[in-house]
């Protein structure tokens, strides 16, 4: 077994590789765009943008507000928004 550093360093890597792959190509404003909305500056590294993604994802899960229907779809708006931008890095 791999200690979990290197393991994480790997996924990263295989991540990395399949960057790009049956993606659809975005202009420069839209992958800026992107890194905003996650809260990152331009060219911040896939460890960065992973943790701003969960992070987000997290703060803003349409889950915790099952009750209130205008928060609910807020949230699952910026949630949709977010995979978007996460997927495109």
């Amino acid at each position: 077994m791999q200690p979990l550093a290197l393991e994480l360093e790997n996924e990263l890597l295989r991540r990395r590789s399949l960057r790009g792959r049956g993606k659809r190509h975005f202009s420069p404003t839209d992958i800026s765009q992107f890194y905003a909305n996650l809260g990152l500056t331009d060219g911040a590294s896939l460890a960065q943008v992973d943790r701003a993604y969960r992070a987000l994802t997290e703060k803003y899960d349409p889950e915790k507000h099952r009750e209130n229907p205008e928060k609910y779809a807020t949230a699952a708006t910026l949630v949709r928004s977010l995979t978007k931008a996460y997927v495109a890095l």
